[in-house]
């Protein structure tokens, strides 16, 4: 275990832009002393757990946030933490107290209407990385369209994505759990190539994380708790979505979700995953030695 920490600290020492880089010995020491390596019982606040299978680190939400800092996202007071996966994904976890999300609409989640309102919505995000001068992003269609677990109240979808100064496709997993009263979201982000491996995390994180008792799905009490102001469409669609229903709260959430993961998928970071993961297996095969 320490040795895949001391490689997942090296990682970050490789990834993160050199003018943002603490000293190697600092970032390996933050790294770990805020890393916990499955399989084990993540506690996630007051709100869930997630059992975090073997093969996957957590790094908790101080460290997470620093190193999210650095990679010029800034810190985000919902972020939980960051998961790593031994196939060489990444993934950001959040709680959202959006308020109790209902899915009434669950069997309208089509693919290619929603799919249109997202290419609406980023046809209106470039105009303003155009104006702001940084790279426009554009999606290439579904990696996997959304579907929806009425019975454990889980909705998963991946969108393969490029850049304007990147061809290279990035598929975005988006893994929601619905509780009482808000949701754990994590993306997951990696190469295109890496898809089936995505695919297989992206339900084993899926079914890893429980909301606690009071805070579960069926624990809504419609008379004290918080209704959201948006169903299922608009939680994928993001900001056309939000317009349509007239949700203002969530207008530009499209927008904002895709710069964070291009920020936190860029050429440094893919390329540092891909070291990481071979220092660790030179180390592993140096051990049979």
């Amino acid at each position: 275990m320490k040795k895949f920490l001391m490689a997942t600290a090296a990682f970050f020492v490789i990834a993160v832009p050199l003018w943002a880089q603490k000293s190697d010995a600092e970032l390996e020491a933050l790294i770990m002393q805020n890393s916990q390596v499955g399989p084990q019982t993540i506690d996630l606040g007051s709100e869930a757990t997630l059992q975090l299978p073997a093969g996957m680190t957590f790094i908790k939400k101080d460290a997470a946030n620093k190193i999210m800092e650095a990679y010029g996202n800034g810190s985000d007071p919902d972020r939980y933490g960051i998961i790593m996966g031994d196939e060489g994904w990444f993934a950001d976890l959040n709680y959202v107290d959006s308020g109790h999300i209902k899915d009434d609409d669950a069997q309208q989640l089509k693919g290619d209407k929603i799919m249109k309102m997202m290419k609406d919505a980023e046809k209106e995000g470039n105009k303003s990385r155009r104006e702001r001068g940084v790279p426009e992003l554009y999606l290439d269609g579904w990696a996997q369209e959304p579907s929806y677990d009425s019975t454990n109240h889980r909705l998963i979808w991946a969108v393969k994505v490029h850049s304007s100064n990147d061809p290279s496709p990035t598929i975005n997993y988006s893994i929601i759990a619905l509780g009482r009263k808000g949701m754990m979201d994590m993306t997951i982000v990696n190469s295109e190539d890496k898809l089936n491996e995505i695919k297989t995390s992206a339900n084993e994180l899926l079914a890893a994380i429980t909301f606690k008792d009071g805070n579960r799905y069926s624990d809504f009490n419609p008379t004290t708790d918080k209704i959201a102001e948006y169903g299922l469409t608009a939680l994928v669609a993001g900001g056309l979505a939000a317009k349509k229903f007239g949700l203002f709260a969530i207008i530009g959430a499209f927008i904002l979700k895709f710069a964070k993961i291009f920020a936190i998928a860029g050429v440094a970071l893919l390329v540092g995953l891909k070291k990481l993961f071979s220092i660790r297996r030179r180390r592993d095969e140096d051990d049979w030695k």
